[in-house]
């Protein structure tokens, strides 16, 4: 009876472990760099809008100013984003009442080109 009693526990013991197993295998197979290639395309509007941001922030100010800040800002997203494997390069050019910005993001799959043009208010009298 004691071996009986051995036996039965030894397979529900097994296929426990077997479950649980199979139950943390199904865990395994999520392709994780899949599913961050998917938000490449987020790190485009995230660019966009700090770049938008700074020039609103700072277009009252001289165009030196408005310069060194999108300059910091573009370095600043540069290393960030270098930080998860992505690559950009932005270029800027301040003109008398708007500020043309152009910037590129790659990544193993992914390229992105971006262009935009953003009006200065006019400053406060």
């Amino acid at each position: 009876m004691r071996g009986q009693f051995f036996i039965i526990s030894a397979v529900i013991m097994i296929s426990a472990l077997l479950l649980i197993t199979q139950y943390m295998y199904d865990f395994s197979r999520t392709d994780v760099a899949f599913l961050a290639e998917l938000r490449e395309t987020d790190y485009v509007r995230y660019v966009q809008t700090s770049l938008t941001n700074t020039v609103l922030t700072f277009s009252a100010k001289p165009d030196s100013v408005l310069n060194d800040e999108l300059t910091a800002s573009e370095k600043f997203m540069k290393s960030n984003l270098a930080e998860r494997g992505i690559e950009m390069s932005a270029n800027h050019v301040i003109a008398f009442d708007n500020v043309n910005i152009k910037f590129n993001i790659t990544a193993p799959n992914f390229f992105s080109q971006t262009a935009f043009t953003l009006n200065r208010p006019p400053p406060p009298p």
